[in-house]
């Protein structure tokens, strides 16, 4: 089953941001232009509207890196303390 997703900002890494995505099953098939997608996708493709929301395709972080660092931003910089008055 093809699903096509537009109307909203899709990054991805490879520079400026796509205007549709297309993907079969669990697949990115294209990511680009809206003219080439639709071009691409099966004639009874789901089409999903993002009203304006952002899509960022194929970034799956299962041990996400971007909660841990988060969660460093909260510990104090104690790499140059030498005793715990200095800590304190």
């Amino acid at each position: 089953m093809d699903t096509l997703y537009t109307g909203g900002r899709i990054y991805t890494m490879a520079g400026a941001p796509a205007e549709a995505v297309l993907t079969r099953g669990e697949r990115i098939v294209y990511a680009g232009a809206l003219k080439e997608a639709r071009a691409q996708a099966s004639a009874n493709a789901e089409v999903v509207h993002l009203d304006g929301r952002t899509l960022a395709p194929a970034f799956p972080d299962a041990h996400s890196h971007l909660t841990a660092f988060a969660q460093t931003l909260r510990l104090a910089p104690l790499q140059g303390a030498r005793d715990l008055d200095q800590v304190i």
